[in-house]
């Protein structure tokens, strides 16, 4: 978990300054360079690895805030074209919709966040290209089902460093 569970004030900021925190933000802004290359393309099918690593990230971060920075620092990283886009900015409200779906959802974390790597990935698409979506779907099928094999995978791993997910 990063952080302890705080609302606004001095502790929030304290939460930005640990060390799962610096981890998390090492890992974000690896997934927005990671995006940017074919190093996953597997097969012709290139997962959003951002989103995936974004979703994951945010079952292990207690505030908003420490979760808005990491957004922005894998946005940095993160161009989906030259220039600004408004699929850019679609793509990390679609992310911060996300984070707050994740805090009402019940049941387990990694059930959850198949759920909201699936939700978030489709709602991608439907924002930034829906003629793709519907017109290559067994495409987007593979992607979706790649998105949350490496969102699992990556679940678990987080599991081992951060601990118990945040209900």
């Amino acid at each position: 978990m990063i952080g302890r569970r705080t609302q606004w004030g001095h502790q929030a900021i304290e939460n930005i300054f640990s060390w799962h925190f610096a981890v998390a933000a090492a890992v974000a802004i690896s997934a927005g360079l990671v995006q940017n290359s074919d190093l996953l393309n597997f097969f012709n099918i290139k997962p959003n690895f951002t989103l995936v690593v974004l979703t994951t990230v945010s079952f292990f971060v207690v505030d908003w805030l420490s979760y808005l920075i990491l957004v922005l620092l894998a946005g940095i990283f993160l161009r989906f074209q030259t220039g600004f886009e408004l699929v850019n900015l679609s793509f990390v409200f679609i992310i911060l919709a996300l984070f707050v779906i994740g805090r009402k959802l019940p049941g387990r974390g990694i059930i959850n966040n198949m759920f909201l790597i699936f939700l978030g990935t489709l709602a991608l698409y439907l924002t930034a290209d829906f003629n793709f979506l519907y017109g290559y779907p067994i495409i987007v099928l593979k992607e979706l089902i790649y998105n949350i094999i490496l969102g699992t995978i990556i679940f678990a791993l987080a599991m081992r460093f951060f601990g118990r997910a945040v209900k």
